[in-house]
């Protein structure tokens, strides 16, 4: 593992953009640091590694040990129960059985060395990034919440010591602010201790371990269980434990003896993740948009042509919408003249009112990233709604050009 965390750190200080690109590891830019992320299609033996792994950006000239940047370094990828591409093994007869909760991963670490300075981070979000606390969602509930800000509140509320500066953390956060299917209510709502690992060693705490560090840190744990190999009984405990959480999502099995996990959901969390059981553009492009598509690839992979089509679609819109306001404000015309050369034309397609819009709104804006950022907005708010503007994915279908000639059902014995 060592020599591939080398390398995946040297290759970020050589700035060796292709070849993160080849891993299909995502990189995000925080100022002094960065955010790793595996891409959601393709798994290999370096984008395995990176699920919201946080690296200091080094000084110029930077001669040191490159595995001391980093510094945050959570769970490795680990897959469904039979997902393709999956290389976890796991020994049911010899795993413990954890509650799958429903939230928003959450790492916690200590760059600095001093427990009262912990810094937290998403999958894709970092506390020390100002943007990131002052970011507004809303959540599949319809409610707008500054997340890593809410988070924050709950990490501050940790009781860390001296022992804790070596490790990194791995919480779910549950909240409002961040569960989807499982219904939780108001007093399941908080951090829970998932893992911890040793970053002199990265090595991961055991079960029994996490449970000292939780009663020690003030912190709540999932509930475990010895691992079950029937599957009736599986899905009687299922049923049970959805009594005090409907919508309950499944377990994680983790290896006693090697750590490793594999994760077993319940049929219908997964169907809700597949969209109502349709594998339809309307469907897809909501996913897409939520960064929730790799549910559906799992289980669906012939869908991934349709996704790439949308994710290309979004991709030229933007960038059509943006090349035509430099357009116009490199003309320098003012807004009558404009407006007589973008609608002069009575029949326009959906896409071009939609460019049209901007070009009227956006042609005296100097900022290419912001009229980027502006358009990207409008295409999330199109599919997905604001809270208080409904989503129409058909909209947006219609605007990007596509529509579906049958709707696909999912295999109800999933």
């Amino acid at each position: 593992m060592k020599q591939k965390l080398y390398t995946i750190v040297q290759k970020l200080i050589d700035q060796d953009h292709q070849w993160f690109k080849d891993q299909i590891i995502d990189i995000r830019d925080k100022n002094d640091y960065w955010i790793l992320n595996y891409g959601i299609i393709g798994k290999n033996e370096y984008n395995g590694l990176v699920r919201g792994m946080v690296i200091r950006k080094p000084n110029a000239n930077y001669n040191g040990d490159p595995l001391s940047l980093i510094v945050s370094f959570p769970f490795t990828r680990f897959f469904n129960q039979g997902e393709i591409g999956g290389t976890n093994l796991v020994e049911v007869s010899n795993s413990e059985m954890i509650e799958k909760l429903d939230g928003t991963m959450v790492g916690v670490s200590f760059p600095i060395k001093d427990y009262k300075k912990p810094i937290w981070h998403t999958r894709k979000m970092l506390s020390t990034y100002q943007p990131d606390l002052d970011f507004t969602l809303v959540s599949f509930h319809g409610k707008k919440f500054k997340l890593l800000s809410l988070i924050g509140d709950y990490v501050k509320k940790l009781v860390f010591s001296e022992e804790d500066v070596i490790m990194t953390y791995v919480f779910e956060f549950i909240h409002e602010a961040s569960y989807v299917w499982t219904r939780y209510s108001t007093d399941q709502y908080g951090l829970y201790l998932l893992a911890a690992r040793n970053m002199n060693t990265y090595d991961e705490v055991s079960e029994s371990k996490l449970d000292e560090i939780a009663r020690r840190i003030g912190v709540r744990r999932p509930r475990r269980w010895n691992a079950l190999s029937d599957q009736d009984e599986i899905k009687a405990l299922i049923k049970e434990v959805s009594k005090d959480t409907p919508g309950f999502e499944g377990f994680v099995f983790r290896d006693r003896i090697t750590g490793n996990r594999v994760k077993l959901k319940d049929k219908d969390y997964v169907r809700f993740h597949a969209m109502l059981n349709k594998r339809s553009y309307k469907h897809l492009v909501t996913l897409v948009i939520s960064g929730e598509e790799e549910e559906i690839l799992t289980y669906f992979p012939d869908t991934k042509p349709k996704i790439d089509t949308i994710k290309h679609k979004m991709q030229n819109l933007i960038t059509e919408t943006v090349a035509a306001i430099k357009y116009y404000r490199e003309l320098k015309l003012d807004q009558k003249s404009i407006a007589l050369q973008v609608f002069k034309n009575k029949n326009l397609s959906a896409k071009q009112k939609f460019i049209n819009s901007f070009i009227m709104s956006y042609f005296q804006e100097p900022s290419d990233q912001k009229i980027h950022n502006a358009v990207e907005k409008a295409i999330i708010t199109l599919a997905l709604g604001n809270g208080r503007v409904k989503g129409s994915s058909n909209r947006l279908l219609e605007i990007m050009d596509l529509s579906d000639e049958e709707n696909i059902n999912i295999d109800e014995n999933l």
